[in-house]
């Protein structure tokens, strides 16, 4: 239920992002809408929506549905955010809402001129000097209620960078989250690969993502050289990334490398508990689609969640932010990731005690509860 403590009853969730979406922050934004609209609020989403409401719900296994103003944009990036501020201001203008919800800082930044009270989620850092005069000026706004930060790393850099204007709001850390209902399948894992045409008794190492610059491929890559007994799945990448991968995979002769390509929301669930080990394996550098700036130093990953929802092993790559969620040989193997040997090891030592595997996805699948959906909307409105 809604906190009835709170004036903010009535929530517009304002995001330039795309429904549906290959993207990760679009289930972000989506599953927080559902999280706030199943405690209570009156929750409308206004976004880019290529699709109608149903088909948006469908793709991202939302069962408890909210508004959608659907907004439509410009092919031409600056000028379709221009057309969507001036749609968005409409869109406040009708919808009267009690408090503006939006992790991108013009949206923010239309808050602040509005003088309406709104809170602002924070993955990045600003990038460039007019996205830091922008934060800047949101810093400044009495309207702010809450920032919510995605990682303890992320505090400290902005704390840094913005001084006494961070210190003079209140804050919130937040990781991402996970559905738990959506990875609770009934189905066995044999049953699970004969759907997903899977080979039934292999063992099998999953990774679900992008094929972005950071991500690891390049481990995987490796890792399917070097351990011919192990088949890969990769689940994730299209367009150019996907055909840039394929040629590396071909080039190599790999057969015993899998690559899916994207595939519906729903189904991921299904990969990764077709897995029998999941990998992780971020570089110390980590680029976003179509971005320049590193987030490798205090990012908070979806897939971290999923995985963990799984039950399924983790290996991941032992960089500090993500220790902040993982802890070697408690919830996940941790590997550097400029060792293959580390990873080869991890590896061998799932694939030969498969105990140590399932104590490790059990442990993960307990830990992760308190970072689903709900509760975190629960605390980002009790936090205000």
């Amino acid at each position: 239920m809604a906190n009835s403590s709170t004036p903010f009853h009535k929530i517009l969730y304002m995001t330039f992002a795309a429904f549906p979406s290959t993207a990760a922050h679009s289930v972000n934004v989506i599953k927080m809408c559902e999280a706030l609209a199943r405690l209570g609020y009156k929750l409308t989403l206004t976004a880019y929506a290529r699709e109608k409401e149903k088909d948006i719900f469908k793709f991202y296994r939302i069962k408890y549905p909210f508004d959608i103003k659907r907004i439509r944009l410009s092919n031409v990036r600056f000028i379709g955010r221009i057309s969507f501020l001036i749609k968005a201001y409409y869109s406040v203008q009708k919808n009267t809402p009690d408090l503006l919800y939006t992790r991108d800082i013009f949206n923010g930044f239309l808050a602040k001129i509005l003088k309406l009270p709104f809170v602002l989620e924070i993955h990045e850092l600003p990038h460039n000097p007019f996205r830091k005069w922008i934060l800047k000026q949101i810093l400044s706004s009495d309207h702010l209620e809450l920032l919510v930060l995605i990682s303890e790393k992320l505090k400290e850099f902005l704390k840094s960078e913005m001084g006494n204007l961070f210190d003079s709001h209140k804050y919130l850390i937040a990781h991402d989250g996970v559905n738990l209902k959506d990875f609770d399948l009934k189905l066995a894992r044999t049953e699970i690969r004969k759907i997903l045409d899977l080979p039934e008794k292999a063992f099998i190492a999953g990774y679900i993502g992008g094929l972005f610059e950071g991500r690891g491929l390049e481990v995987i890559l490796k890792l399917s050289t070097l351990l011919k007994d192990v088949i890969f799945v990769i689940v994730g990448g299209e367009g150019k990334y996907l055909a840039s991968f394929n040629e590396k995979v071909k080039e190599l002769k790999l057969n015993n490398l899998i690559a899916k390509g994207f595939v519906p929301y729903e189904m991921i669930p299904f990969y990764l508990r077709a897995s029998d080990i999941l990998l992780m394996p971020y570089q110390t550098r980590v680029l976003h689609r179509q971005k320049k700036h590193d987030t490798a130093s205090y990012m908070s990953p979806l897939k971290m969640f999923e995985y963990m929802a799984s039950g399924r092993p983790i290996i991941s790559s032992d960089i500090k932010v993500l220790k902040e969620v993982l802890t070697d040989r408690d919830n996940a193997l941790l590997a550097n990731p400029e060792e293959i040997d580390e990873w080869v090891e991890a590896v061998a030592l799932l694939k030969r005690e498969a105990a140590v595997g399932e104590n490790l996805g059990n442990k993960a699948r307990k830990d992760v509860e308190k970072y689903s959906w709900d509760e975190r909307a629960r605390n980002i409105m009790e936090s205000i």
